[in-house]
């Protein structure tokens, strides 16, 4: 008797572990994160920056020859390195803008990293 208790409390738990609420379903794209993360929000799929981010990553991907994420996480991260190290409030618009319009006229790839460390080490320069 104790064994079918036990064995319908293991059953029920099993089950309803196997349910879930739906949430609704948010766009997951890589332009999308960015917008939402520089807007500090969630914002509308069809938002103007969420196309101005997609197409900075495709340009910077093609110039630099890096994925989209990494120019995403290179991006975020040196936004994050510019606030915490130097009290600078720059946005992940206006680092990724920058980067594109350093790259204009260049054909060889350049380093992408190599780039925001520029704009770090610009940005610091004593006046």
């Amino acid at each position: 008797m104790r064994y079918i208790f036990f064995f319908s409390i293991f059953s029920i738990l099993f089950v309803s572990c196997g349910t879930s609420v739906k949430k609704e379903k948010t766009p997951e794209t890589l332009e999308y994160r960015l917008a939402s993360l520089n807007a500090g929000k969630l914002i509308d799929k069809n938002h103007s920056s969420v196309q101005r981010f997609k197409f900075l990553i495709s340009e910077l991907s093609k110039r630099t020859k890096e994925k989209p994420e990494r120019i995403a996480d290179i991006t975020f991260n040196t936004q994050q390195h510019l606030k915490k190290e130097f009290n600078k409030n720059i946005s992940l618009l206006e680092l990724m803008e920058s980067g594109y319009k350093a790259l204009q006229g260049h054909n060889a790839p350049i380093k992408y990293d190599e780039l925001m460390a520029s704009f770090v080490v610009l940005l610091n320069i004593p006046k």
